[in-house]
Formats: C-alpha cells, structure tokens, sequence
C-alpha cells in the first residue's frame, strides 16, 4: 500500500542489530503505523482547508446575492440560491466537511492504534530483549526513531 506521506526508506538500524525477530517486527510496524497516522492527519487538514475555501465561496455568494444584487428580496434570492452555480458550491462543502470529518475519525483510530504500540513497545525494549543486551544499542535504536521519523521511545508519557 503506497502512503501520501512516504518517509524515505533508510536502513532500519534495529534490521542489523543482533535483536530478536519480535524486537525487529515490533519496531517496523510502529513506523508503519506512524505513517498511517501522519496520512490520516494530513488528509483531515487538507479536507478542513478546502472546507474554509468553499465556505468562504459560499458565503461570499450568498452576501451578494442578498445585499448587492436583490436588495433582501426573499423570493428572488431562493431562486438563485437553487441554481447550478450555488447548489454545486453547496455540495462541494457539504462533501469536503463530511470527507474531513471521515479522516479525522481515521487520524483518531490510527493515533489510538500508534500511542497503543508505541507504549507496548517502550515496554517491550525495557525488558530482555537483545540476544547480549547492551544499552548503547537500546539507545541507537531509541535515538534513531526519534530523529528519523519523531517517535519518542525515551518515556512512556
């Protein structure tokens, strides 16, 4: 599955480590889902910033043709309201709002589904987890998921 937010694919620290296959697995399905996370966030603003444009459209539309063009007129501003021009602008706002409503959803369950692992794994490093455990390697690993893709595996909270 392609994401929108692709981070560039370096090699993994922890894949040449002497680590175990479950300390490997756990760290790079903590990476996808951060980026899955990422792209539910960045469709939700993406969605939320077209919602304002189309908004301000709208509102714009409607201040025209109820102070400039019609002067109050009720009848003679439905019957623009109701033609293509404005119910477009309607429906493309009513879609943008429900779309970013769909992806903040997403970006909530996705975030739900990171912090989850995220803590199961700061867990998971805390304990007998290398063949030889050493610690510069723990702090490697915790070093590089922080400054390759912003994951803080230094506290739980």
């Amino acid at each position: 599955m392609h994401t929108i937010v692709n981070r560039r694919r370096m090699s993994m620290v922890w894949n040449e480590m002497d680590v175990s296959e479950d300390t490997k697995r756990i760290l790079n399905e903590l990476v996808k889902r951060k980026n899955k996370m990422e792209n539910a966030k960045l469709l939700r603003n993406v969605c939320s910033a077209l919602s304002i444009v189309i908004g301000g459209f709208v509102f714009y539309y409607t201040y025209e043709a109820l102070f400039v063009h019609f002067h109050g007129e009720v009848t003679q501003v439905l019957n623009k309201v109701f033609e293509e021009k404005s119910l477009t602008l309607i429906f493309l706002l009513t879609t943008s709002i429900l779309f970013m409503n769909t992806y903040s959803k997403q970006h909530t369950k996705h975030k739900n589904k990171y912090e989850a692992l995220r803590t199961e794994t700061i867990g998971h490093l805390q304990s007998h987890w290398l063949k030889n455990i050493n610690t510069y390697e723990r702090d490697l690993i915790s070093k590089e998921m922080k400054e390759k893709y912003d994951i803080n595996l230094a506290y739980k909270s």
